[in-house]
């Protein structure tokens, strides 16, 4: 599935906090809602941050359907200045035709 997401909504933490940062986003692609999850643990402020040891995911938002938990194999994770936006580059699980790129923002 190739897609162009055109909006994004916070659906939890996003943001700094107690250990590191999180950010989880909900989307729609093609039809079905995406829950795109990042944390990153070893936070020390805005910049890039290699996957791993940063974690990150993708899931559908509607519990035991198909489609399942993709983790980030690869990639980077990138918070900006504002800590509330930033850009991802990843690949999800075991096949590298799985992808998630752009920006995100939890405004």
């Amino acid at each position: 599935m190739s897609a162009h997401v055109l909006s994004v909504q916070p659906a939890a933490q996003c943001g700094p906090g107690p250990t590191g940062f999180a950010a989880e986003l909900q989307m729609v692609v093609g039809g079905q809602t995406y829950l795109l999850r990042m944390e990153i643990l070893d936070y020390h402020g805005p910049g890039d941050y290699s996957v791993p040891p940063t974690r990150a995911s993708m899931r559908r938002a509607v519990p035991g359907s198909d489609g399942g938990f993709l983790p980030a194999v690869s990639g980077d994770v990138s918070v900006g200045s504002s800590q509330s936006s930033g850009h991802v580059q990843l690949t999800l699980g075991t096949s590298s035709k799985t992808r998630v790129q752009g920006t995100w923002a939890c405004s």
